[in-house]
């Protein structure tokens, strides 16, 4: 499908995330006017760099992640895997527990966690375009 792991067109800002902060990406002139209004400093040549490599690295990530381990056979899903069993429980018996302080600190409130969380199934999110492919709306149906 080349459709990810970098966005290439019809965004506004697009953010990679480095080890202490992210680049932005300007992907319009809505972006653009955006980021004037936020307080930052331009990215140097090192983080330009280092965040032009993320893509390839996670496509041959996906890449090895999708190849048959030696032995495997066709059925057995690939990549990483999640046991489910019982995880209703396991979540709310740590509610409190202090890795969600340090999931909050990082939180940009962009719902992309609980839009690919496979314990959060009562609500669908779809990005949905107009005619032109100029605006986009995200819409959350329950």
């Amino acid at each position: 499908m080349d459709t990810g792991p970098a966005v290439t067109f019809g965004f506004d800002l697009a953010l990679t995330e480095l080890d202490r902060h992210f680049v932005v990406q300007i992907g319009s002139p809505q972006g653009g006017r955006i980021l004037e209004s936020v307080s930052g400093s331009p990215s140097t040549a090192a983080e330009l760099e280092e965040a032009g490599g993320l893509p390839q690295r996670l496509r041959q990530q996906m890449a090895q992640r999708g190849q048959h381990a030696e032995g495997d056979s066709a059925s057995q899903p690939r990549g990483r895997q999640l046991d489910t069993h019982d995880i209703r429980n396991l979540l709310l018996d740590n509610l409190e527990h202090p890795r969600w302080e340090e999931v909050a600190q990082r939180c940009l409130a962009c719902a992309n966690c609980t839009m690919v969380c496979p314990t959060c199934f009562c609500s669908s999110v779809e990005e949905v375009t107009d005619l032109t492919g100029d605006h986009v709306r995200r819409e959350r149906s329950w």
